[in-house]
């Protein structure tokens, strides 16, 4: 059988530190839905980041299948460009027009043409999720959430919380890395490091 991602013994250290995981092997296809848990320090993050292919592992590789069409990322470390706006970020990231729907789902449609270094915390992780919305395809994704609810009020979980089902709904691979149970809850399994 074939995986859509494959990860062949992963190992991962920081400098002469012990290893934050030892020859991890996972094997996902479309479909499926992964919780990766752990305590703080644990590697959920950078395991995220090893998926996303923006950090390369001590040891080990990490596969997609050709089937992968697009890789989102979304987590409260990434930085998006203070200087420019929502409209500047989604020139960036596509060649599709604006999408006003997603924008108004998002709560973001007034706050399209403002620098995002005059959003909150909370309307800055609501844009990034805004831009991932935008860049996913119906299927073949990789879609990648890092402790999704941070910087979130009530409102902002809810719609979170629908995307996920539907994310998890299509022929995606959704991994999610949490230590809080309501922001995976609903996912196929799961993975303690």
């Amino acid at each position: 059988m074939e995986f859509d991602l494959s990860i062949n013994s992963i190992t991962h250290r920081y400098g002469n530190n012990p290893s934050l995981f030892q020859n991890l092997d996972l094997d996902i296809c479309f479909g499926n839905s992964l919780a990766i848990l752990g305590k703080n320090g644990s590697g959920k993050s950078t395991l995220i980041k090893i998926m996303a292919k923006t950090v390369s592992p001590t040891r080990g590789k990490v596969k997609y299948s050709k089937n992968i069409i697009n890789t989102v990322l979304v987590s409260p470390y990434m930085n998006l460009y203070d200087e420019l706006t929502l409209s500047e970020h989604h020139s960036l990231i596509s060649l599709a027009p604006f999408q006003n729907d997603e924008a108004a789902y998002w709560d973001l449609s007034l706050a399209m043409n403002k620098p995002l270094g005059n959003f909150s915390s909370g309307m800055k992780q609501r844009a990034k999720y805004y831009l991932a919305s935008v860049a996913l395809k119906d299927k073949g994704n990789l879609i990648l959430l890092d402790e999704p609810h941070a910087n979130l009020d009530l409102q902002g979980i809810a719609l979170v919380k629908d995307k996920i089902e539907q994310w998890a709904s299509k022929q995606n691979i959704l991994v999610i890395a949490s230590n809080d149970e309501n922001e995976y809850s609903g996912i196929d399994w799961r993975i303690v490091l």
